[in-house]
């Protein structure tokens, strides 16, 4: 996303920007930052958030319809044997 549209997400969805945030600061920009880029601008299912009316980013299609509140998601770092997320991309 270009800078104005980061500060238009920012303010019309700031609870899923606050989350993002949040995993950057767990995870590393990095990271994260190359899982929204992969959706919204590659049109890959690795980032989706909606919030207010507002979405970003590209649905697993197997989740098109399902809901997932904040409360049911559990996010674990890698295990130390796994590989690295970036060499596993087809």
């Amino acid at each position: 996303m270009n800078a104005s549209a980061t500060k238009a997400a920012r303010h019309a969805m700031p609870l899923v920007t606050a989350f993002i945030d949040d995993l950057r600061a767990a995870f590393g920009a990095d990271e994260i930052n190359a899982l929204i880029r992969g959706a919204t601008r590659d049109g890959l299912p690795t980032f989706y958030a909606c919030e207010g009316g507002h979405s970003v980013g590209v649905p697993l299609p197997a989740l098109r319809g399902t809901e997932i509140s904040a409360a049911q998601i559990v996010i674990l770092p890698p295990e130390k044997n796994e590989p690295d997320a970036k060499n596993n991309r087809r």
